[in-house]
């Protein structure tokens, strides 16, 4: 790529625009990101039904001149006994509208969308960013933790996988482990960055007299550990409470978990709450938990937005001593680390935040200085760097 010249990137994401899912939050964040870093962006996305002003105001962003967005059309037909998927047609039209876009480079966290930019031949660089790894074995703990279906699903993907990671020009993973597994497996020499999720600090976080919750942020699947931080809350002092935000199935789960440990009347259920009013909600809170289990997807893979979500409001949060979070916090004052799977040391780390006010002031400064270092245009201009120096691929 020419030195000096703006690079234009589109971005490829396969959930509708206006359902606000974890996906669809961190890659609006991430283009964002690109576009404050100096890229010229597009967002494609299977058209949600609302409007971009409205999406974009719910995640708590404004319109940015060098950020486009192009929804495009997912009709979902019937036809007699069938209902043919929106997402072949969908692969077709967005590596269509990259062309379009002339990008510089396509990003996409779909396999199947990365091997239809491949089959296109697309002229670009093509930039696979890992949020899940398939290829390591049947041996990692964290497959227990799915239904026979799924992983037999998951099964399927570890040869397109392989495809994938030997054609793209460039692949981004969320932390520095796997990208470490992945150079030590396969020859990606420089074609590998680590650059996990993000945040964006708040100039003026609103705040409370009285912080007296520990904060849950996000799914409440059983590889989340939310089961650890419920019986861990017996063990923390009153006043302490847990304030839970999430929805779906296992909320009942979780409500009955309470009620054995005897803890039920000291959780709030704040249902789903839309990023930008999630702040508000962070100002009643001492502590911010991440109770993951000791997996191996928790330890290398993910890079849990909850975890600057805390930061941006000043909740200093209590992490598992997992590769992933000694890599975010080299300087522990921002966080509480703990013994993986230990509800006694969870609870440990989350009542060190309730003993005295000196000790949560130190802590929540910590948390707001770590939060102007992790911000997405910082991301941004990491992986614009990264993708200026890829080498193309030889397309033949």
């Amino acid at each position: 790529m020419p030195a000096g010249s703006t690079i234009r990137i589109a971005y490829i994401h396969t959930q509708p625009f206006g359902a606000l899912e974890a996906g669809t939050v961190f890659v609006t964040n991430a283009v964002r990101g690109l576009a404050e870093a100096g890229a010229k962006t597009l967002l494609i996305v299977p058209d949600g039904g609302r409007s971009e002003s409205a999406v974009l105001e719910q995640l708590g962003l404004s319109a940015h001149p060098d950020m486009k967005i192009k929804p495009l059309p997912s009709l979902r037909l019937r036809v007699g006994p069938f209902r043919p998927s929106w997402a072949g047609p969908f692969r077709g039209t967005a590596s269509a509208a990259a062309r379009a876009f002339n990008a510089d480079a396509v990003m996409c966290r779909d396999l199947k969308v990365a091997q239809r930019l491949l089959a296109d031949r697309f002229p670009g660089r093509i930039i696979f960013e890992a949020h899940n790894v398939y290829g390591f074995g049947e041996n990692r703990e964290d497959l227990a933790f799915f239904p026979k279906e799924k992983l037999a699903m998951h099964k399927t993907r570890i040869p397109r996988e392989t495809k994938v990671f030997a054609g793209v020009d460039g692949i981004i993973t969320l932390t520095q482990g796997l990208a470490d597994l992945l150079l030590k497996t396969r020859p990606l020499s420089q074609r590998v960055l680590a650059a996990g999720s993000a945040c964006r600090p708040l100039t003026d976080p609103p705040g409370t007299a009285d912080r007296r919750h520990i904060a849950y942020v996000g799914a409440l699947d059983p590889h989340k550990g939310v089961g650890s931080l419920v019986r861990a809350l017996g063990s923390v002092p009153q006043p302490a409470r847990l304030l839970i935000f999430g929805k779906g199935r296992h909320v009942q789960t979780v409500k009955e978990m309470a009620k054995t440990a005897g803890v039920l009347d000291r959780i709030d259920f704040a249902g789903f709450v839309p990023p930008v009013r999630l702040p508000d909600h962070l100002a009643r809170c001492r502590a911010g938990a991440v109770p993951l289990v000791d997996c191996f997807y928790n330890r290398y893979v993910t890079s849990p937005m909850k975890v600057f979500d805390y930061l941006a409001s000043g909740v200093p949060p209590a992490v598992p001593d997992f590769p992933v979070f000694r890599e975010i916090f080299p300087d522990p004052s921002a966080a509480l680390f703990f013994e993986p799977g230990n509800d006694e040391s969870l609870a440990g780390a989350l009542t060190e935040l309730f003993r005295d006010d000196g000790t949560f002031r130190r802590r929540h400064l910590a948390a707001l200085h770590q939060a102007s270092e992790w911000t997405w245009a910082a991301r941004g201009a990491k992986v614009l760097e990264f993708t200026k120096k890829l080498a193309k691929r030889n397309l033949g």
